[in-house]
């Protein structure tokens, strides 16, 4: 009688079977699963130094970690790690940006190049939320993250050519370095330094509760709800005649770019038939109305539209730096949008 085989298949299938989410989800849309285990070291470690090993504990996709860190040095720090992933994220960007260009200039349907120009802003802002130096903060650079898979989602539904599968695909890496960069800047904000504590990112399902900021005394006087300053007098007012402008997205242009202080839009009574879209630039837009159902702003775009996603359907939307714990567009109650 032959001898039975060596009992390794089982484990083997197992093994496969774990790692196949994570590879199908390379491909596919993101969900969410349990963090993977810090104790062991990634699997595609090889050679790689102990303090990469460490600092990539802390991520979902450990991996894709320890090849964006295969340069780093065996003494590097955890200053280091970040910035040499933010970098490697950072350059990521402009690829993509020259593919969706492409896209967009040999395409004749009008849904792929709605999709290729959306794209493209959703690439720019999450270059502009990645861009502070010396780095980028925690809430910055989810938001990138979440530009990324705007993109990538906008690709979804026009997915019928080798190109733009190849483009999702590397979207898909992109959004990995940058869930990585990430899990590594809220493992040093919650561990401090000593990589050797680092673990994957937790949230309150896990029991973990992150410490809640803390508003100076100072900065919520004589402010609303909202958080605007009380008793502001209007830069611009709006109306259908004698104002200074007869359409709203004519006063948010107005505004100064990168306003320090609140340009106060006043629209008066009305129907204002348009949608408003508050370019990155124009900051502490206040938008006030005269009451509920007395100003309305509205518009009729429907993502049945061919050409229009649900993206470009929104009546008022606003891209906003990441500068501030306040959003920096305000529409105050008395505004109905």
């Amino acid at each position: 009688m032959p001898p039975p085989p060596a009992p390794r298949l089982l484990p083997l299938l197992v093994l496969v079977l774990l790692h196949l989410p994570s590879s199908l989800s390379s491909r596919h849309h993101h969900r969410s699963t349990p963090s993977p285990s810090p104790a062991a070291a990634p699997a595609s470690s090889g050679s790689a130094p102990l303090a990469v090993l460490l600092a990539c504990n802390a991520t979902r996709f450990q991996p894709a970690c320890v090849s964006t860190l295969s340069g780093a040095a065996p003494d590097a720090s955890a200053s280091d790690l970040l910035g040499a992933t933010l970098t490697a994220l950072r350059a990521r960007i402009p690829p993509a940006v020259s593919t969706a260009k492409s896209v967009l200039a040999a395409s004749s349907n009008v849904n792929l190049s709605n999709a290729a120009t959306n794209c493209l802003t959703f690439l720019s802002l999450s270059s502009r939320r990645l861009a502070p130096s010396p780095a980028p903060s925690l809430l910055s650079a989810s938001t990138a993250l979440l530009h990324l898979y705007d993109c990538w989602s906008a690709y979804k539904y026009v997915n019928f050519s080798r190109a733009i599968s190849d483009a999702m695909a590397y979207l898909n890496d992109t959004i990995a370095v940058n869930s990585n960069y990430i899990s590594m800047l809220a493992a040093r904000q919650r561990y401090g330094d000593e990589t050797s504590l680092w673990r994957p990112p937790q949230t309150e399902r896990d029991g973990y509760w992150p410490p809640a900021a803390v508003a100076s005394k100072e900065a919520e006087r004589d402010v609303d709800a909202l958080g605007v300053p009380r008793g502001l007098p209007a830069n611009a007012t709006v109306c259908a005649a004698g104002c200074d402008y007869r359409t709203v997205r004519e006063a948010v242009a107005a505004a100064p770019d990168y306003g320090e202080g609140p340009f106060v839009v006043r629209v008066k009574e009305g129907v204002y038939r348009e949608t408003v879209s508050v370019p990155w630039e124009k900051t502490n837009v206040v938008l006030v109305g005269d009451g509920m159902g007395r100003t309305v702003i509205t518009g009729d775009l429907n993502a049945d539209t061919p050409g229009v996603s649900t993206f470009n359907t929104a009546t008022v939307g606003a891209y906003e730096p990441a500068r501030s714990p306040r959003p920096l567009v305000r529409i105050l109650s008395p505004c109905t949008a």
